[in-house]
């Protein structure tokens, strides 16, 4: 239900469109008000969304990487099954193999992460894992 309310009810545009700067990152009310929001607007609304829904904020994070060698994000949500890849900017409801993989498929599709960003942590990846995992002061 909210991973459906994101991918269509939230329009995909470009931050140059919408701020008039190339990069431009929206508190997730924003998007929630505008209904507007590129690809770290609809992860990061996405994922509090969630945690507001009551999954346990361990099991939700934003992922800042590479889509094919383009900037992109993206949220990953942990299941029995394992972690799942959500495409927060879809505009179509949810489904496996359209707009949600497993972690593994993901990756090899093209998804490369860098940066996985929990609610109070973040943890520096790459290709050899984990590199380095900080706090978030805010």
């Amino acid at each position: 239900v909210v991973f459906n309310f994101v991918s269509l009810e939230i329009k995909y545009v470009r931050d140059k469109k919408l701020y008039g700067y190339e990069e431009f990152w929206a508190f997730p009310e924003e998007t929630l008000i505008r209904k507007l929001g590129d690809c770290e607007d609809t992860s990061f609304l996405l994922a509090s969304l969630l945690i507001a829904s009551g999954i346990y904020d361990r099991y939700v994070r934003v992922v800042l990487g590479r889509y094919h060698w383009y900037g992109h994000a993206w949220v990953e949500i942990e299941t029995r099954e394992g972690w799942y890849i959500l495409e927060s900017t879809s505009d179509s409801p949810l489904e496996v193999g359209i707009n949600a993989w497993k972690k593994e498929d993901g990756y090899e599709m093209g998804y490369n992460p860098e940066l996985y960003v929990y609610r109070t942590t973040c943890e520096l990846v790459g290709y050899k894992g984990l590199y380095d995992r900080f706090i978030l002061y805010y």
